[in-house]
């Protein structure tokens, strides 16, 4: 696990922080930047992010190795859907077809209007999908979906 703040690439800006992690060759890393640049990271701030990062690294790599998968097959059981439908049969619960396409378009990284023009939808009709599926789930909305599909079982 990368140090916050330790980039090693020169960067010494106190208002960006990078926390890091290298695995299997791979280096995952997550900057976080302050919104105004004259203020820099507390200690409490940095503290608070460097607890966090174990949870969050590790997230970040299922979710890169869930959209690109190393070989990627049509039955590949790492592609982000099929992911997605083991998760699903996991806990019994059961979407409707478009919930999961929302669902699934959210995780890959889209957003709301990006999804509704893939599906040919309304941006609101894409935001009523993800709200079902929200309380199917039970979860608060598409920031807990990432987490609800990583979740211990």
């Amino acid at each position: 696990m990368g140090r916050a703040g330790d980039t090693g690439d020169g960067f010494d800006d106190p208002a960006r922080l990078h926390l890091a992690r290298r695995k299997d060759g791979f280096r995952y890393e997550i900057t976080v930047l302050r919104a105004d640049t004259r203020a820099g990271f507390s200690a409490t701030d940095r503290s608070r992010l460097e607890d966090i990062s174990p949870l969050l690294l590790p997230m970040l790599e299922k979710h890169i190795n869930a959209l690109q998968p190393a070989a990627p097959l049509p039955a590949d059981p790492d592609s982000l859907e099929q992911r997605f439908l083991e998760r699903l049969r996991q806990t019994g619960i059961r979407l409707s077809e478009r919930e999961m396409q929302v669902c699934e378009g959210l995780l890959a990284g889209r957003t709301a209007p990006q999804q509704a023009e893939h599906l040919r939808l309304k941006v609101n009709t894409v935001e009523s999908y993800l709200r079902r599926a929200a309380i199917k789930l039970g979860i608060s909305g598409r920031h807990s979906l990432m987490r609800w599909m990583y979740a211990e079982i």
